[in-house]
């Protein structure tokens, strides 16, 4: 088999399906460096506006790949940190099949799973920590053939909360995900947490919470109650690995509100960090910069798809 070199200019494009938008962008990708050059963003009234909204995102952002990247949160995706022997990378989807019906609620032939071995345990070298991620294939299915309609090919398919610290790495550098962080994606109706020790992923969990209740809410109750879930998270992270919370950085389409931030320094006693994920990005001159930082914290996901680098 002969090595085929990766072509010095290629695009890449990626597709997030929120509960509430649908934001669509395309990279130029040269010189290890990367320039949007189209992007598209279209609000959901409802799910039964999903074919039609996105088909309009896609024809408004006249992509030139035909093949793009997409991702799944909320109820779609489940995603577990387990133990298992050391064992060889090749051997590990194998003997996941065995494991993981330990750990999520449908059987194995139901999902697709993938996972990945982050590293050997404190406390016995013989033992890892591995990350995996099961959807359901009929969801899977949906996806992927919403955008073969379209005539598009699916070639990857994230979880939201590695995206949204992909981009944060990508824009900020590892340095700035030292020590222990928690990044939130504040979304329409659902919040993502992830919580990661050096740059490595230690907990994540979609709390079905998001800014739509706190902005339109007469009461404090919605924001009091997305407080307790995330106390609760940073709570059993804390038990199980015993690390403080040092960082809080913030994205997401409503992560803006007043509110939520003041109430995430209350409540956990560190101020949250704004942060632009298309920062790292240069920007082509056919479009409006301004306007795409404006929109620039709802772009998380979309951007940390563009921003994997292993494939």
């Amino acid at each position: 088999m002969f090595y085929k070199p990766r072509a010095a200019k290629r695009v890449c494009a990626s597709v997030d399906i929120g509960s509430h938008s649908i934001k669509v962008l395309e990279s130029l990708i040269e010189h290890n460096a990367q320039t949007i050059t189209k992007y598209a963003v279209k609000e959901l009234s409802s799910e039964k506006d999903l074919p039609e909204k996105l088909k309009n995102a896609i024809d408004d952002a006249k992509l030139d790949s035909k093949t793009v990247r997409i991702a799944l949160s909320g109820p779609n995706v489940i995603v577990r940190f387990i133990t298992m022997p050391r064992m060889k990378p090749e051997e590990l989807m194998g003997a996941l099949e065995y494991e993981a019906d330990r750990h999520i609620p449908y059987a194995v032939d139901e999902v697709s799973l993938d996972a990945r071995a982050i590293g050997p345990t404190k406390e016995n070298p013989d033992m890892m920590r591995v990350l995996f991620a099961a959807a359901k294939k009929d969801i899977v299915h949906e996806r992927v053939k919403l955008l073969s309609d379209l005539g598009l090919t699916v070639s990857l398919i994230d979880v939201d909360a590695f995206c949204v610290v992909n981009a944060f790495i990508a824009n900020e550098g590892d340095q700035a995900a030292a020590g222990v962080c928690a990044f939130l994606n504040v979304g329409y109706k659902y919040t993502t947490m992830i919580i990661v020790k050096g740059g490595t992923p230690y907990f994540t969990r979609d709390i079905q919470l998001g800014g739509r209740e706190i902005k339109d809410s007469a009461s404090e109750a919605p924001l009091e109650k997305l407080m307790e879930e995330i106390r609760l998270s940073l709570g059993y992270y804390e038990n199980q690995y015993g690390n403080p919370l040092e960082k809080i950085y913030i994205s997401g389409g409503l992560a803006r509100l007043e509110s939520l931030v003041a109430g995430i320094e209350k409540t956990i006693g560190i101020k949250p960090v704004m942060w632009s994920p298309i920062a790292a990005f240069n920007v082509d001159a056919a479009l409006d910069r301004a306007k795409l930082e404006d929109m620039s914290s709802s772009l998380a996901v979309a951007c940390g798809l563009l921003a994997r680098k292993d494939i």
